[in-house]
């Protein structure tokens, strides 16, 4: 790191935290805050479509101070000094104290109406004598984890107690320092975010990569000359002409088998291992830290051979498969896997696995969940299954080839993961640093700065109340084409709105912002959102105009491009908006990633978006494209990549 240690240092008082910066001293949380409770149980029964936002523990988000609400759910609260008690405000900081404990998010947008489950600690931080950021980030610290830990006596107490969040230390410049230094890190994260994000983008695209091109060499070979026909089979679609469509259990030396209906308890590693679907990795191997074994006698009926393929055959992993090897040393299988012996004469048991992560496959999968209520493949199902069959001499080939061009992706794949990996630990040694005082970053950001900024969450308000005046009468305005028409803001404009994009089914979405700006745009009485039907709707409230003033002073360098995007938007409706938003996505992402592409990527990219992009044919999303290109709509790569 380049900064400098503070100029002088002196004993903490607390022996396990050592020496702090000579101004700064050490304060209990209960000391620092007007307010300390956990939320209220059996609200489950209060759950609705609309009303309060109820925070759960999954909306406290493991890497950052900030809340996630991807998944949102609404309540509609009881009344009474219960509730009133576990309502959130602004600059209030929550804590996990069961699941993931330790996690942080201070309440930095305005929410609305919003409360907290009983899995959270809601802590009220005195606001003239601490800053909420520095309260989280102090907690997200090496120091604030290690109090976390030693609360739960090494992992014998199952959560935290109210007594143990007000115990909890926090290390205290002043005011102004704390603003400052918490100022530095929310600049030095999101830069340290933004190249994780780029980063885990190139892992997808690297990974949509190789499940391509193992889904055309299972289907179509590697001749691209070879004449075609139809299988048959829509899932399938064209094979080579000299293949055959043929069923699974044609292709198998013996009957699929259901594995062992024994209870995991045994770890002897001189027994053979018992497999179960928790033990296999997304990478196809087997984790070491859930060994189980079963006794020999009951292994024996079991017991795998070199190249046997195991199926999932039920619940959220249904369709999940592995290929066994030797080298694991003995094993057998647990009841919910079913395993698959191959005919070496017939189908190699390596172009089996690998036909298994082809998207004809899981085309196949998709077809049999439409069919039932619960997702569950047997294996009469999976006997009956159609796989495009090669001579062996072709597998082999196909094998070899996608042997070498897999080695090579995952390589890659495995090189940016370790960068990701040192951006990670940097960021959590930077926090520590800053917050501890081991570097002084105090000249990084003007305190007097710190001090006059217009918060984002207000000017991004003041932005969306000018696009919905503008907008708001257009039969096509809703929330849909509301939340794109931000977001091309933010990625086509290069407004700074500090969005954070999420692929969801309507296209790129940042509910957490959307939801924020539509609180904040009637709370300042401008406009308010209401629902009409299915769709949600933007009604001019007393004082609608008054952004005006503000969306000149924040956005004024801003407004001949806005008026052109608007221009642009006007007539489009809800779903041609979430065609153009996609497809931008799509392609801006492609170039953040700085990964070569074509077209036929973007939409590719678009196809593999959501399950719900599927409606959307290839022909129309390239006349889309054309569109955007003759209107000027291209992206230059701005802003931060979605995220999936």
């Amino acid at each position: 790191m380049k900064w400098q240690p503070y100029p002088a240092y002196k004993p903490s008082g607390v022996g396990w935290l050592g020496e702090i910066p000579e101004d700064w001293g050490v304060k209990r949380l209960k000391t620092l805050t007007t307010f300390v409770t956990s939320g209220s149980r059996g609200w489950a029964q209060h759950y609705s479509e609309e009303g309060a936002l109820f925070i759960r523990i999954g909306n406290i988000s493991r890497s950052s101070i900030g809340l996630d609400l991807r998944d949102i759910q609404f309540v509609s609260p009881p009344r009474g000094a219960e509730v009133e008690r576990t309502r959130v405000k602004k600059n209030d900081v929550l804590i996990s104290i069961t699941a993931y404990i330790g996690s942080i998010a201070v309440v930095g947008d305005d929410l609305g109406e919003a409360y907290i489950n009983q899995h959270i600690a809601l802590t009220r931080p005195r606001t003239d004598i601490v800053d909420s950021k520095w309260v989280g980030y102090g907690l997200v610290s090496s120091v604030g984890q290690t109090q976390f830990r030693r609360s739960l006596y090494g992992g014998t107490k199952e959560g935290l107690g109210l007594d143990d969040v007000k115990n909890l230390f926090l290390l205290m410049p002043l005011l102004a320092e704390q603003r400052a230094i918490a100022a530095f890190l929310d600049r030095e994260t999101a830069r340290i975010d933004a190249l994780m994000e780029k980063k885990q983008r190139q892992i997808e695209l690297l990974q949509e990569k190789r499940a391509a091109l193992i889904s055309h060499a299972v289907t179509k070979g590697l001749d691209p000359a070879a004449p075609r026909k139809d299988s048959g089979v829509e899932w399938l679609g064209h094979i080579p002409a000299h293949w055959e469509s043929r069923r699974l259990k044609f292709l198998i030396s013996e009957p699929l088998k259901y594995g062992a209906n024994e209870s995991a308890e045994i770890d002897d590693p001189d027994l053979p291992r018992y497999i179960r679907i928790t033990d296999i990795t997304d990478g196809g191997s087997l984790r070491d830290d859930t060994f189980k074994s079963l006794p020999e006698d009951i292994a024996e009926s079991f017991l795998l051979k070199h190249g046997d393929i195991l199926l999932a055959r039920s619940g959220a992993t249904a369709g999940k498969t592995f290929m066994y090897q030797d080298s694991w040393g003995r094993a057998c299988y647990a009841g919910y896997l079913i395993r698959l012996r191959a005919n070496p004469e017939e189908a190699l048991p390596e172009f089996l696995s690998y036909f298994t992560n082809s998207s004809a496959y899981w085309g196949w999968l998709s077809s049999v969940f439409i069919q039932a209520t619960i997702q569950n493949v047997s294996a009469e199902k999976y006997a009956n299954m159609i796989v495009a069959s090669s001579p062996i001499e072709e597998q082999k080939e196909i094998v070899a080839f996608l042997d070498h061009e897999r080695a090579k992706i995952n390589s890659l794949i495995a090189k940016v993961q370790e960068s990701i990996d040192r951006l990670k630990e940097y960021r959590t040694a930077l926090i520590s640093a800053a917050v501890t005082g081991r570097i002084d970053v105090r000249g990084e950001v003007s305190i007097a700065h710190t001090q006059r900024k217009i918060p984002v969450a207000f000017q991004r308000a003041a932005l969306a109340a000018e696009i919905v005046n503008r907008l708001h009468d257009d039969p096509n305005f809703g929330r849909v084409k509301f939340q794109k028409t931000l977001f091309l803001c933010e990625h086509h404009l290069g407004m700074d709105l500090e969005g954070n994009y999420w692929r969801q089914a309507a296209g790129p979405l940042d509910n957490r912002m959307l939801y924020s700006l539509e609180n904040q745009i009637q709370r300042q009485k401008w406009f308010a959102a209401r629902r009409d039907g299915q769709k949600i709707t933007y009604v001019p409230m007393e004082k609608a105009g008054g952004h005006r003033k503000y969306f000149n002073d924040y956005w004024a360098d801003y407004r001949e491009g806005l008026d052109s995007l608007l221009e642009l938007m006007r007539p489009l409706n809800t779903e041609r908006s979430e065609i153009v938003a996609t497809l931008f996505a799509a392609w801006n992402d492609l170039l953040i990633a700085g990964l070569p592409f074509t077209d036929e990527d973007i939409i590719h990219e678009v196809r593999i978006w959501h399950e719900s992009k599927e409606r959307f044919d290839e022909d129309r999303l390239r006349k889309a494209l054309q569109w955007m290109r003759d209107k000027g709509l291209i992206p230059r790569g701005l802003g931060r990549a979605t995220r999936t």
